[in-house]
């Protein structure tokens, strides 16, 4: 799971216990950060599938990369969007789509691969296998569940 996972869920709990001071610094926090992985870090390859791409710090540029344990994202994205972390329903719209979208292609390493491989890459090509190794992670089951 991810920290910025834990910053939603730390938020969904705090709230319902009228602890605000602390719940708004989670749901600041997490909105921040939803909204630079919506706006800078989803990228699409030839073939339209969405990716949240991984940032390389040293070439100060986006890698075509993506690794299984990224697809908790589309499970939190869609948790914040039922759980109206935003006022902004536009926003929350945007975030939906995005689960939907990346969500997609989490299920498409599944379905072209037979068993999702732990990471794949992006191209004008589409989807190609990075890393073929398969830890039976669960974060594809969480997401698609989360949005069913």
């Amino acid at each position: 799971d991810s920290f910025y996972e834990y910053l939603l869920k730390m938020w969904i709990i705090q709230r319902d216990n009228n602890q605000l001071a602390s719940a708004q610094m989670y749901r600041q926090m997490y909105l921040s950060s939803a909204r630079t992985l919506v706006r800078h870090f989803i990228k699409r390859d030839g073939k339209g599938n969405a990716y949240i791409a991984e940032w390389d710090a040293q070439s100060l540029t986006f890698s075509t990369r993506m690794e299984h344990l990224t697809c908790f994202a589309p499970g939190m994205l869609a948790l914040g969007y039922y759980h109206n972390v935003s006022s902004n329903a536009t926003e929350m719209e945007e975030h939906l789509s995005a689960a939907k979208q990346l969500a997609d292609t989490c299920l498409l390493m599944y379905t072209k691969f037979n068993i999702a491989p732990e990471s794949v890459s992006f191209s004008a090509n589409g989807m190609d296998i990075a890393d073929g190794h398969n830890y039976q992670r669960p974060e594809t089951a969480e997401s698609l569940y989360l949005l069913w």
